[in-house]
């Protein structure tokens, strides 16, 4: 919000205020993960040596690193879709919105954004079943 609050000045009435509050939401999310690509990563053995303990008997550092894979992953193979696609699964999976909250900020109708999802969806199963071996030893 504080983004799109100094922003406003360059909001030009070329398109709707809403398809430009989403631009400037995604190039803020874009900006905070290049930002956050550029941090150091901390081993395992760093983390026990400075007292990291698992907070259950199942979390150890390697189900936490595995975990963290998968994961990694999986956020890769949501980058590598095309963007309308990445936008719709991201507001509707991650975020949380209605499907008719995304078509408004997408500024697209409701059965747009469900086939995008729905591609996304297959597209992400794709490439998940095609790196089998990290999923299969996670149980995903």
């Amino acid at each position: 919000m504080l983004r799109i609050f100094r922003s406003i000045s360059g909001f030009k009435f070329q398109s709707s205020f809403s398809t430009w509050v989403y631009r400037v939401t995604m190039n803020t999310c874009l900006d905070e993960l290049r930002r956050r690509k550029n941090r150091p990563n901390t081993s395992l053995d760093g983390l026990l040596d400075a007292g990291w303990m698992p907070t259950d008997a199942q979390d150890t550092p390697e189900q936490h690193a595995l975990r963290a894979e998968v994961r990694g992953s999986v956020y890769g193979f949501i980058r590598e879709l095309p963007e309308d696609m990445r936008a719709a699964v991201v507001l509707r999976d991650i975020q949380g919105l209605s499907y008719e909250d995304i078509a408004q900020a997408l500024d697209t109708n409701v059965g747009t954004v469900k086939s995008r999802i729905s591609r996304g969806r297959e597209k992400l199963r794709e490439k998940i079943m095609a790196k089998s071996e990290l999923f299969d030893r996670y149980g995903v």
